[in-house]
């Protein structure tokens, strides 16, 4: 079995090293990616993947994970009876779905759209470059639903009235927390977008729970 952290458990960058020789690659790797993250030696996982070598330069993804971060994953796996094989990432997961989905994309910014959080992936080059998670998702937008509708729907009827409202057709004044928190995830979407493509034009899917709402 798999399992995959969230984007918020570990850091990941890109880091190159000059040399002639290849023997010590992995050792200049290491030794670099100790100088550049925050973390002590003895307070992190780190798992570089080489990703080209070319005559005196090497360049690889730096994956850093707290270990505080990794035992907490293990740990709640653990009380639903689950012993993973192999603890992978879900922006790496993301990535791997859309290589599947479709194999001639080689860049794109994906957004899955979770219960409790958003997570976003930015696919370049067929590869995993960079990841953000939000810390809310599709159930923030049910209960700002809900305390706009709560006089006439029960809380347990809001996820099927959902799947009926049209976002697109959406009237603010009749809706307006739910309107509010659409703008508040709007805002950091475009934000998060703008900071991890720099402005490149790439395409956007959405994976997760896309269709809690007409047009979400």
């Amino acid at each position: 079995s798999v399992s995959g952290l969230a984007a918020k458990d570990f850091l990941l960058r890109s880091i190159e090293v000059k040399m002639a020789a290849n023997q010590h690659i992995e050792e200049a790797i290491a030794f670099q990616s100790e100088a550049l993250s925050p973390l002590q030696p003895e307070e992190a996982i780190r798992v570089p993947l080489i990703e080209k070598k070319e005559k005196g330069k090497t360049t690889a993804q730096l994956f850093t994970i707290p270990k505080e971060r990794f035992r907490a994953h293990l740990n709640a796996l653990e009380k639903l009876g689950i012993d993973p094989d192999v603890v992978s990432t879900v922006p790496s997961a993301l990535c791997r779905f859309i290589d599947w989905k479709f194999p001639d994309l080689m860049g794109a910014f994906i957004l899955d759209l979770g219960s409790k959080e958003i997570t976003c992936a930015l696919l370049e080059q067929g590869k995993l470059k960079k990841s953000y998670s939000l810390s809310q998702g599709v159930e923030d937008l049910l209960l700002a639903l809900h305390e706009d509708r709560k006089k006439i729907l029960l809380k347990e009827e809001i996820e099927g009235a959902a799947k009926q409202i049209d976002l697109l057709l959406l009237k603010s004044g009749l809706n307006p927390h739910l309107s509010e928190k659409l703008n508040e995830m709007r805002q950091e979407l475009a934000r998060v977008r703008q900071s991890l493509s720099k402005g490149s034009v790439l395409p956007i899917i959405f994976t997760g729970r896309s269709d809690s709402f007409m047009h979400l």
